[in-house]
């Protein structure tokens, strides 16, 4: 499996959740982007030849693509990011066993550029930790 999505910027993590009555809430921007994520991931899931989100680990790659010199985080998108494409290209985010994410400066619009693939055994774990360890992986 690989598929590639051309997705807006999803918004950070200090805007994805919001205090409502005393309780902690996702904000409706981090809700109504991760709906559309979600429906343009399972749009490209279908033409790929998926027949739904994958129960194995995979590989995901993130191109975010600013028109500008960005402000903040390299991270703080990530966490909207990745459980957006939830049920969609993968059935969890613990599916999730290598991450590559790198900005670039670009004409024209914001962007995240998503590519998601299934993991390869002697690429990914192949890694040790910095004690030596193998990482755990989700079955």
């Amino acid at each position: 499996m690989r598929v590639t999505l051309r997705l807006p910027l999803p918004p950070p993590v200090n805007h994805m959740y919001r205090v409502f009555r005393g309780r902690i809430v996702k904000s409706s921007a981090a809700t109504r982007w991760q709906t559309a994520a979600r429906l343009l991931a399972l749009e490209a899931m279908r033409e790929a030849g998926e027949p739904g989100p994958a129960a194995r680990p995979v590989r995901v790659t993130v191109e975010f693509q600013y028109r500008a010199r960005r402000r903040g985080d390299l991270d703080g998108p990530l966490k909207c990011l990745l459980d957006g494409l939830n049920a969609a290209c993968y059935d969890d985010d613990r599916r999730v066993v290598a991450l590559r994410v790198v900005c670039t400066e670009r004409a024209g619009c914001d962007a995240a550029i998503v590519t998601v693939e299934d993991a390869d055994d002697a690429h990914d774990r192949d890694e040790t930790d910095a004690n030596g360890r193998r990482p755990r992986y989700a079955r």
